[in-house]
């Protein structure tokens, strides 16, 4: 695993984020590498994803999704900000255009379903989808923005 740092997800986390971004890199030889995170927080996350891509000679173009319930979002300047709830904004996310959605909004199972269901369909074929922080050990209806 890298030295990049990735915000509040464990080192277990990151690792497997750093191979799933590794897989892509191989996959796609010759493209820019597209990432969708819905859920930004700090923007940490992003950052080590962004850090990690740039860091394999290859280019990034960063997409983020949040409402800015939890708090509002300063994302850095080369990523695509999208101001909405997760559930009402994936349609301004074109079908079949992400390499990798990394989905880390609202962490109840009901809302990680329902993201699944809007994102799905924005990821390339070879590409991945990925979860963080959802379990049946949560609070089924307020997880992080109740």
């Amino acid at each position: 695993m890298s030295e990049i740092k990735y915000g509040l997800i464990s080192k277990v986390d990151a690792a497997c984020v750093e191979k799933t971004l590794d897989l892509i890199i191989a996959g796609f030889p010759e493209e820019t590498i597209n990432v969708c995170e819905v859920g930004l927080f700090n923007c940490q996350t992003s950052h080590g994803v962004h850090d990690y891509i740039l860091s394999k000679g290859r280019a990034a173009s960063m997409t983020g999704i949040d409402n800015e319930r939890d708090k509002l979002i300063h994302p850095p300047g080369w990523m695509k900000f999208i101001r909405g709830n997760s559930n009402e904004v994936y349609n301004k996310v074109p079908d079949g255009s992400q390499h990798f959605i990394f989905v880390d909004g609202l962490h109840t199972f009901p809302a990680v379903v329902s993201d699944f269901f809007c994102y799905a369909p924005k990821v390339k074929v070879g590409g991945f989808i990925g979860f963080h922080d959802v379990g049946q050990h949560l609070d089924k209806l307020s997880g992080w923005q109740g």
